[in-house]
Formats: structure tokens, sequence, C-alpha cells
């Protein structure tokens, strides 16, 4: 709560209305498997500074956990 310049906390934001044709829909396998590799190449080529190939792992691997989670299971990709 802001006296100042009179703002109000009233929780948390409304979720959007979908409106069905806007719905997000989810990444296709391939789409998941080409964007995990080229972060996998970012990460172990571009990253400033560079990351080794055992940080690179933990973070597919935290990647792989997230997406079995969201129910679209491990990204195909070699290590």
């Amino acid at each position: 709560m802001c006296r100042g310049s009179g703002c109000i906390w009233r929780g948390w934001p409304r979720p959007p209305r979908s409106s069905g044709s806007r719905a997000i829909r989810s990444p296709t396998p391939k789409a998941r498997d080409w964007a995990v590799r080229d972060y996998r190449l970012y990460l172990l080529r571009d990253a400033d500074p560079k990351r080794s190939v055992r940080y690179s792992n933990n973070a597919l691997a935290a990647l792989d956990d997230f997406h079995v989670r969201l129910g679209l299971g491990k990204a195909d990709i070699g290590r």
C-alpha cells in the first residue's frame, strides 16, 4: 500500500481471459528439442563467460525436469 502515490495492492492480477483462438499451444517435441539444443550450444560457445560441460548438463537436467513436469517429456538431444 502506497499512501503518497495513491497505489493500493489489490491482490494477484487476474488471469487473462481465453478466447479460444488466442490460447497458447504447447510446443511440438521437435521445437522443444531444437530450443534445448540451441541453448546448450549457447552455454558452451557463446555465453559470457563460457560454461563448462558439467554446468550445461546440469542446466539441461533442470530443463528436462521442467518439461517432464509440464507433460512434454525429456528433450531428445545428444549430451
